[in-house]
């Protein structure tokens, strides 16, 4: 782990700003050089923020959203979160290592959810949407532009709206290309890079 001026001087880390339950994880990880998910950790359905739109801005002591019936997405969707937030602990703290895992973890839950027809297309949509917000806001404040996230999402949004052109004029969609022209830009040239979206076969435009 490579030190900052300022923890060179003093030796210490200080970690009163981060959330408490990724903290706890990340102390974990260095055990056993792995954290766990809402799949092996209970008390994690009650630490995690699930939304679509408020995925950006929810911290991990929210409570979960839903009915508990979607019990397999909202763990999903927890993973997701988990996954960005264990992401940018280890690139905020030069854990490369951690950092690694953190993007398989997260590939597997991108194409478990993304590519899955189990759930609810629209609900994983703009789940997707709002890591993506998270992604490229987060992107802005890491030590460096090697941010391993932003392929496997934009493999899923691309796909959903080539399967379904109606997934391109979602409102959600729309104000979070506009908030964040990086991201329309690189989801652009996703969707543009293979065939049209089903429907009339003609192009399409989002705004």
């Amino acid at each position: 782990m490579h030190e900052t001026r300022q923890e060179a001087r003093t030796k210490e880390i200080n970690l009163s700003t981060e959330s408490l339950p990724i903290v706890r994880r990340m102390l974990k990880y260095f055990y056993v050089l792995d954290y766990e998910g809402p799949q092996a950790d209970e008390e994690a359905k009650n630490e995690m923020g699930l939304g679509s739109k408020n995925m950006q801005n929810a911290d991990v002591n929210d409570e979960v959203k839903g009915d508990g019936n979607d019990s397999g997405l909202h763990r999903g969707l927890a993973n997701l979160k988990l996954d960005i937030q264990m992401y940018s602990m280890g690139d905020r703290y030069h854990i490369d290592c951690l950092r690694d895992l953190a993007a398989s973890k997260f590939e597997m839950t991108c194409e478990h959810l993304g590519f899955s027809n189990c759930y609810d297309p629209a609900t994983t949509f703009e789940a997707f949407i709002g890591a993506a917000a998270t992604v490229y806001e987060t992107t802005q404040t890491t030590r460096n532009g090697d941010w391993k996230l932003t392929p496997p999402l934009l493999n899923v949004i691309a796909w959903r709206i080539k399967s379904d052109y109606h997934f391109a004029s979602n409102q959600y969609l729309r104000e979070t290309c506009l908030q964040n022209a990086e991201f329309a830009y690189d989801l652009m040239r996703s969707v543009s890079s293979g065939a049209h979206a089903s429907g009339n076969g003609t192009s399409y435009t989002w705004w």
